[in-house]
């Protein structure tokens, strides 16, 4: 009965342990958010990182605003690119220790990791670094970006398995999950929705200041990246977050819709980023937001050409531009997934195949009977997809929808909404 319940409760003493632990993390993350900032500014080999985030369009004063930063190709510390100055010797192993930060903490924190030999190593190599703010404005976590010719190979006595000789490091790596760290229950850019704290306004010089205040009028966007968030700030589109490279969840959701009346999904311009948003809509996810948060949910679509909305925002930067082209031509999810679920039959595939005809009407009976309630939206959204269906199964045999052709047409897009329906 109960009592394994109480058997199984952490202790007062096991409470008091994690919350100092929690507190050690936050202060060691702190740190190393002022270490990588200063390696940032003061080190020459972080001179690729400044000429990237030039080349971003990326100014001093946003650098200050998300507390940018640079974590430098050292592996333990001494002896490895002094950083000028005196200021530190190149290690944010070595630079916590100094402050007093033990092995486990570092470890829990996700800022290092233990070789084979035993040997404490910095887990951020030569990266670009962003700091992830928690709801409370502490640095809950990090997120590394590569640097072409900077990225080392793995080091031989790094726990992991050695690479291959073409070892290519991964583009971005996040902190590990921890005490304070938890990718699906966090957002980039949380502070600023959430209202953020002293702390965060500290470490950003400003990050959560009056530039971010948010108005119910304007829609929270939701990107992939966190320099798609860092570019839409750059030309003051400040309404943006991103996750964690995880799939969205519905907290996070809740989190990004708070005091909004609208949010819109603003993915990459790939067929990842699409299948993402529609995985997305085929899910309970949208459905359960929209309806426990009252918000409207919103898909917008990219311009051709432009592979993300960083991209849109450093070659047109005008958030005007963006908020006509890309927002407000966004679509109710719904609509979206409908046609986007049409839109992936495939002609060409056997009847019983994924992608054909008989499959797409399924998937999209599926999704109807799941997440649109009303008959009688279902009944727009069926008699809409059935119309690209139709228009897809006269074009494989050479037919097109008017003309002589448009009775049939029609009888076809009927049968073809019953079917889903």
């Amino acid at each position: 009965g109960g009592g394994a319940d109480v058997d199984n409760a952490p202790s007062a003493y096991e409470r008091a342990k994690n919350a100092k632990l929690k507190r050690r993390i936050a202060l060691a993350n702190a740190a190393a958010a002022e270490f990588y900032g200063r390696c940032l500014r003061l080190l020459p080999s972080a001179g690729v990182a400044r000429s990237h985030l030039l080349s971003r369009k990326i100014t001093p004063l946003l650098v200050r605003t998300f507390a940018l930063g640079y974590a430098p190709d050292a592996y333990f510390g001494p002896g490895s690119a002094p950083m000028e100055r005196g200021d530190a010797d190149g290690s944010a192993v070595a630079r916590l220790r100094e402050l007093g930060f033990d092995d486990d903490e570092m470890i829990a924190a996700g800022l290092a990791v233990r070789t084979r030999t035993g040997r404490l190593m910095d887990r951020f190599r030569g990266r670009l670094m962003v700091p992830i703010f928690d709801g409370g404005g502490r640095v809950a976590g990090f997120g590394g970006r590569a640097l072409e010719g900077v990225d080392p190979p793995p080091d031989p006595e790094d726990v992991r398995t050695a690479a291959p000789p073409a070892f290519v490091p991964a583009k971005y790596i996040n902190s590990p999950e921890s005490e304070l760290f938890v990718k699906g229950k966090m957002l980039f850019r949380q502070p600023a929705l959430e209202g953020g704290g002293a702390d965060a306004a500290d470490a950003g010089d400003g990050a959560d200041g009056d530039e971010t205040d948010l108005q119910c009028d304007a829609p929270a966007v939701v990107v992939e990246g966190y320099f798609d968030v860092i570019a839409l700030a750059s030309i003051g589109v400040t309404d943006a977050v991103a996750t964690m490279g995880t799939a969205i969840s519905v907290e996070q959701l809740k989190m990004a819709s708070k005091g909004k009346n609208r949010l819109v999904l603003c993915m990459d311009n790939d067929d990842a980023g699409r299948s993402a948003v529609e995985r997305l809509c085929h899910s309970s996810v949208l459905r359960d937001v929209s309806v426990d948060s009252k918000v409207e949910i919103l898909v917008a679509s990219l311009p051709s050409g432009i592979k993300d909305p960083g991209e849109f925002a450093e070659r047109c930067p005008d958030p005007t531009l963006f908020r006509m082209e890309v927002l407000d031509a966004a679509r109710n999810w719904k609509e979206w997934y409908a046609e986007a679920a049409a839109r992936r039959y495939d002609p060409s595939v056997a009847s019983d195949g994924p992608g054909s005809l008989g499959s797409t009407c399924d998937r999209l009976a599926a999704f109807l009977h799941a997440c649109v309630p009303a008959a009688a939206e279902r009944g727009v959204l069926a008699y809409a997809s059935a119309g690209i269906l139709a228009e897809s199964l006269l074009k494989k045999n050479g037919m097109e929808p008017e003309g002589e052709n448009a009775e049939g047409a029609a009888a076809l897009r009927i049968r073809i909404e019953s079917n889903i329906l």
